[in-house]
């Protein structure tokens, strides 16, 4: 997804929440992406956000800037983060974040109450009402994000329970505050892959970069997999991996979820990892932030007097 074009038009209220009794049709078949190089594009070939919502997420951003220290988590937090690992961590509601505009305080919203838009079934689902882009995360950061942390590797799987067949699903990491009125992938630190196009974000509010098959049947599972040491994000669907998406992603980061309609998802936390498994084999060629760090020189350059 992008912001550049207007959203394609999206059913009504009733008819997108229809889903839930069960007769929505079923989302179309794999497309497998035709590049797995990551090839940029201008505009995704899928849906499309508006001009408008992006706007609006650069002036939160200047607002509210992303953090480099996790602010946001007390000593309590902090020490449950790194004793417990990942499984600690719940999703949680945005925070009402307020910007003060020519001396009146205005709270930012994009359409809703977070509580409206979006529902928590149990502290793992979450339940997205309405076609308007949303995201929420979690409480805690990837453990492995955090100084001095014993932990190296981080996993979490999220698996779609049920959608509405318009809606689009974004799973990813992102710091905070992220604005909570746009998918992962798309802003300031933070990654995502999308279900509509298959392409991967970081960053990125044009259309994205090819990487793997569309998702978005019931009981597909995506797994994301952060490593510290090279900061490396790499996505499987349905158990099989597609690949490093990106290296140097730097934290503390969140595991993000966001859609653009009614949907049903529910987050795996694995056990974080104390130990490196290694970068993972097949890397596609990568540009800009997809790029892997440069190998040493396996032997010094000659002296000045040989050349």
């Amino acid at each position: 997804m992008v912001w550049f074009e207007k959203r394609r038009e999206r059913p009504s209220q009733e008819a997108a929440s229809n889903y839930y009794s069960g007769s929505q049709a079923e989302p179309p078949p794999y497309q497998q992406a035709a590049d797995a190089a990551g090839n940029s594009f201008r505009f995704s070939p899928a849906a499309n956000a508006s001009y408008d919502s992006h706007t609006m997420a650069l002036r939160f951003q200047r607002q509210f800037p992303p953090e480099t220290h996790p602010r946001f988590l007390s000593a309590a937090d902090r020490e449950r983060c790194l004793s417990q690992g990942l499984p600690a961590a719940r999703l949680v509601y945005p925070p009402r974040y307020s910007q003060s505009t020519r001396g009146a305080e205005a709270m930012w919203d994009y359409g809703h109450q977070p509580n409206e838009n979006v529902v928590f079934l149990t502290p793992t689902t979450a339940q997205f009402r309405y076609a308007m882009d949303s995201s929420v995360q979690t409480d805690l950061p990837l453990p492995c994000t955090l100084d001095h942390s014993p932990f190296a590797v981080d996993r979490f799987v999220v698996t779609v329970i049920g959608k509405a067949p318009a809606t689009v699903v974004a799973v990813g990491l992102a710091s905070k505050p992220y604005p909570p009125f746009r998918l992962p992938g798309w802003n300031l630190e933070s990654v995502g892959y999308h279900s509509d196009d298959g392409h991967k974000y970081h960053n990125d509010p044009m259309g994205g970069r090819t990487y793997g098959p569309t998702f978005g049947r019931s009981g597909d599972a995506i797994e994301v997999e952060y490593t510290t040491a090279s900061g490396q994000v790499v996505y499987s669907l349905n158990g099989r991996s597609l690949g490093p998406a990106f290296f140097n992603v730097r934290g503390p980061l969140y595991p993000t979820i966001g859609a653009d309609g009614p949907c049903q998802l529910q987050v795996q936390y694995l056990p974080s990892q104390p130990t490196d498994p290694g970068p993972k084999a097949g890397a596609p060629a990568y540009q800009f932030s997809d790029r892997p760090p440069s190998p040493q020189a396996s032997e010094p350059p000659p002296p000045y007097s040989a050349l």
